[in-house]
């Protein structure tokens, strides 16, 4: 370990980090904007600071760059574990920007003009969970490309184990033993950190591409305001499920719904109102369904559900939780109360998905006409009038 140059180590890590936050910053966040994007960028920046500043221990600004340098490697390490949080849509604490303060008042506390390793009775310990916290998030969640992500928390374990194994070290043989410094100084240290740091970069590319293909695919097939199914995702997926029943002898029912005068919500209290008591019927849709069923917004106020394996009867008990849901919006006026009107169609009496729809449709306008908040059951394959059920 002799041999090798610590200062040429930490430049060349300095190079190669900062060339993946260029490109990572111009290539990701600049075109996504996406927080995950933000904290990964955020991440090779401190530790492109704090690397660069590492430059400056065994010289006469020691004691002034050691303090922040640490703050900024493990506020890197933290910063990385939050981006791989926020990439799989969980929360991330604020309390996280305390450990890298506290290591840099330690550090500054510790008298670093005269010792390298001021603070790491508390910095090592810190990094170490900071990048095990990340490595075991990685290994326990599910996604896509789960062998990258098995790969990655591999890579960064090994840095985990490098730092908390380090820690030990540090308090049983001392860091100015000489075993010490050839396991666990500077020169190892730095080789493990560019070997994870060059893993992981091409990890965090990939999962962001990734993360961006999934965004892209959510919008060409999720309605922009509720987030429910578009028409063309349904249609795609209600014909594959609607001839799978078919051929199964599964019975099923398609509910379409249509908000009762929902124009007069828009011009009497306005679009933001009205795009509230949409999101609310979505929302209700959410919480009734179960993961089998398919809903979708088809049109302004039109949504559609597929419930397979229910009866036009299940299909209505399914109605009834939606209208009381519904009725609970709370609006502006309260004596405006929004409903829906219902068509509801057995997909056992109509051959495939265009026939069950126009059944619906056509028992959705007669509850239409017959004075709304109502249902619609369709006529049925014997041309036997549906019946209409008042809701209210």
């Amino acid at each position: 370990m002799e041999a090798l140059d610590i200062a040429s180590l930490r430049i060349s890590l300095v190079v190669v980090v900062l060339a993946a936050f260029v490109l990572f910053y111009v290539v990701t966040y600049r075109v996504t904007r996406a927080a995950y994007a933000a904290l990964w960028s955020l991440a090779l920046l401190q530790i492109v600071l704090g690397t660069t500043l590492m430059l400056g221990v065994g010289t006469s600004a020691q004691a002034l760059v050691l303090p922040p340098a640490n703050g900024l490697l493990l506020g890197g390490a933290i910063a990385l574990y939050a981006g791989v949080r926020t990439v799989d849509g969980l929360a991330v604490s604020r309390a996280l920007v305390v450990p890298p303060v506290l290591v840099a008042l330690v550090t500054a506390a510790d008298d670093p003009g005269t010792k390298a390793w001021a603070g790491d009775l508390v910095y090592l310990p810190l990094l170490g969970l900071a990048t095990g916290a990340t490595a075991l998030h990685l290994w326990t969640t599910t996604g896509p490309r789960l062998g990258l992500r098995r790969a990655l928390a591999g890579a960064i374990a090994v840095e985990s184990a490098f730092y908390l194994v380090r820690t030990v070290a540090f308090f049983t043989m001392g860091p100015q033993d000489a075993r010490y410094d050839a396991l666990f100084g500077p020169v190892p240290a730095t080789l493990v950190n560019l070997a994870v740091l060059m893993g992981g970069v091409l990890g965090m590319t990939a999962l962001s591409t990734e993360q961006q293909v999934r965004e892209l695919r959510s919008q060409a097939t999720r309605d922009g305001l509720t987030q429910l199914l578009n028409r063309a995702e349904f249609d795609r997926r209600a014909t594959v499920a609607i001839e799978r029943m078919r051929r199964g002898g599964m019975r099923g029912t398609l509910v379409i719904a249509d908000l009762d005068h929902f124009k007069t919500v828009n011009d009497t209290w306005g679009h933001e109102v009205g795009d509230r008591v949409l999101c609310a019927f979505a929302e209700a849709c959410r919480s009734v369904v179960r993961a089998s069923d398919l809903v979708a917004r088809v049109g302004g106020e039109e949504f559609v559900l597929l419930l397979p394996g229910s009866s036009p009867q299940d299909a209505e008990r399914v109605v009834r939780e939606l209208r009381a849901l519904l009725c609970a919006v709370p609006m502006p006026d309260p004596d405006l109360q929004v409903t829906a009107s219902y068509g509801v169609v057995s997909t056992t009496d109509h051959r495939g998905l265009a026939a069950v729809v126009a059944a619906a449709d056509a028992a959705l306008y007669r509850a239409k006409r017959a004075g709304r908040d109502r249902l619609g059951h369709a006529d049925s394959a014997d041309r036997t009038p549906g019946e209409l059920v008042e809701l209210g």
